[in-house]
């Protein structure tokens, strides 16, 4: 599948999939613009990194998995995408940045994090 180098929207939700992300699998699409994981059973790290160095992703969708946060902080600053879903994981760690591209929507909803409210509105931070 990392072969796929033109793929630009990825929708496997629903498939009874398990296992981890390989790494750098999200980095190899380079022409990706939507991954739509969710309703699997998909463990291990969520890539956080990945898809923060993904400049062409918009859409991240890895709700209700079994991932968890590769080390005790994480930043949810991702400057590309405009669609972040998170919710129903196994993240437990501590949320240490908030940041998405323009009008962005972030659901992180269902997981068990560790951390201080942003400063000001959260609506006005997270759009």
């Amino acid at each position: 599948m990392v072969e796929l180098t033109n793929l630009e929207q990825l929708e496997m939700q629903a498939n009874q999939l398990s296992g981890v992300i390989p790494k750098d699998f999200i980095k190899a699409l380079k022409s990706l613009s939507k991954l739509n994981i969710r309703k699997n059973f998909i463990s291990g790290l969520l890539p956080d990194d990945d898809i923060r160095n993904s400049p062409r992703l918009k859409i991240f969708d890895a709700s209700d998995n079994m991932l968890e946060a590769a080390s005790a902080t994480i930043s949810f600053s991702f400057p590309n995408l405009v669609w972040f879903y998170v919710e129903n994981n196994m993240l437990n760690t501590r949320i240490t940045d908030w940041k998405l591209d323009g009008s962005g929507v972030m659901n992180i909803r269902g997981n068990e994090f560790a951390c201080p409210y942003p400063q000001g509105n959260l609506r006005k931070d997270l759009s």
